[in-house]
């Protein structure tokens, strides 16, 4: 069972590569997996990555990805007894808040500690 085993899954909710202008809508599989499995979800923002890998490249370039880290979020409690699918819903609309927010907080420049 992959709760006790120690694993990561990394989902990219957004499910393609964008322009790296704007989301693209978030998808339900990783707040499905995390209910199913009753893992937590560390929300994540990655920018940069459309620069080194644009959609049509195959090979990466050089460059910088600046990379944010939110709260964890738990699934429900196992006891809920809302219907799974609306559970999967307004967790990914936690997700989702949660990773546009990390987009908006301001960043110290690169090279400064």
């Amino acid at each position: 069972h992959i709760a006790s085993g120690g694993h990561v899954i990394i989902a990219f909710p957004e499910g393609t590569r964008g322009d790296g202008r704007k989301f693209r809508p978030f998808k339900r599989g990783p707040a499905i997996l995390s209910i199913a499995l009753h893992l937590p979800v560390v929300p994540v923002w990655i920018a940069g990555t459309y620069g080194i890998l644009p959609k049509g490249r195959f090979f990466p370039r050089r460059g910088t990805l600046l990379v944010a880290f939110g709260d964890v979020l738990q699934p429900p409690d196992l006891n809920e007894t809302t219907p799974r699918k609306m559970q999967s819903a307004v967790m990914m609309a936690e997700i989702a808040l949660a990773v546009e927010a990390l987009a908006q907080e301001p960043r110290m420049p690169l090279g400064v500690d």
